[in-house]
This record gives structure tokens, sequence and C-alpha cells, in this order.
């Protein structure tokens, strides 16, 4: 597993992404930034909780990292159709899920899901659950996404 930091700086290499993962049991799919999280914090179970949430193709459901920018900008209304932010301190993490075009933040998770333990590198790890495909060229050309 990678500290916060190496993490922070391989996470920096994606922008786009040519590659497409699925999750074994679900339609949720992911870009090679979110492969590169789950696989380098061990966060497989992360993976999970999100394709829990979202079991059915109720949207085409795409995971992609969010860098660089300030989550509160409004740039998400424009790319993203639920905002998912994991937030560690290395022992303890909490999942929240919003509706990215929402005034209201209101954590659409359960409690569930706040301040369960957890070896994930400390760290607020952004992602977008988009309605987009992997290969949409806005995703790709959008330099702080996937």
């Amino acid at each position: 597993m990678l500290n916060s930091e190496n993490l922070k700086k391989g996470l920096k290499n994606f922008r786009g992404s040519l590659v497409q993962y699925s999750h074994p049991l679900s339609e949720l799919k992911y870009s090679e930034g979110a492969n590169y999280f789950i696989q380098n914090a061990e966060a497989h179970w992360f993976l999970d909780i999100i394709a829990s949430f979202f079991p059915t193709k109720e949207m085409r459901n795409f995971l992609c990292t969010y860098l660089g920018a300030d989550p509160n900008s409004g740039t998400q209304l424009k790319f993203g159709s639920y905002l998912v932010e994991l937030i560690s301190n290395g022992k303890r993490a909490s999942i929240i899920i919003t509706k990215a075009s929402s005034e209201d933040k209101k954590n659409l998770l359960d409690d569930e899901y706040e301040n369960f333990p957890t070896n994930c590198p400390a760290g607020k790890w952004v992602f977008y659950l988009n309605e987009q495909d992997v290969l949409n060229k806005d995703c790709t050309r959008q330099k702080d996404f996937c």
C-alpha cells in the first residue's frame, strides 16, 4: 500500500482514461485513476460500497477521480452526477455521497459508512460518479477528471 503522499503523486498522472474497468458484481465502471487508487490504497471495499449503493443500471455508472480543483467550485455540475468523498485519517474513514447538482449536501449513504475502521491512507479522496462513459470526450479532455 502506498502512503498518502505517494498515492497523491501517482494520481496526478491520470487525466482521461483509455481503459474501462468493471466491478465484477455490478454495472459499475471505473477509470484508470479510480483503479489506481483502489489497488494502491488497498480499497477494494470502497468499490464494493459504491457498487452496492448503485446496484442497478439506473444510470450509466462510471467512477472517476477528481484532482486539482475545488470540489465546491461548481465544476462538478457540468461533469458529474454524484460527488463521492472518502475521508480517512489512516485509522478511521467516512464515505459521503451527495448529488453534485444539489444545493442540499446531505449524505445519501447510511450512518454505517461514517467513522468506520480502515487502513486507507489519510486524506480526502474525491471521486465523481458520472452518467458518462469512460471514453466520453468531455471526460477525457477535462484535465481534472478521470
